[in-house]
């Protein structure tokens, strides 16, 4: 990652201004592929699919708070 640009020199972790860039590129395009299946469905469908997988999400949510 230092190699390439994404990380400063150093010890820590630290994203370039250029690799904030990039993650930022990457998480828009991220966002941007994953509405399509959603944007299918359409808003009522969409709505039900919430309300379905909402008991699934609080029993998850609630296992990785432990």
């Amino acid at each position: 990652m230092r190699s390439r640009g994404w990380l400063v020199d150093g010890d820590d972790l630290t994203l370039t201004e250029w690799g904030t860039t990039q993650r930022q590129e990457i998480e828009d395009q991220t966002d941007v592929l994953a509405a399509a299946p959603y944007a299918v469905l359409g808003d009522e469908a969409c709505a039900e699919l919430r309300f379905l997988v909402r008991p699934w999400s609080k029993v998850f949510s609630e296992v990785l708070l432990r």
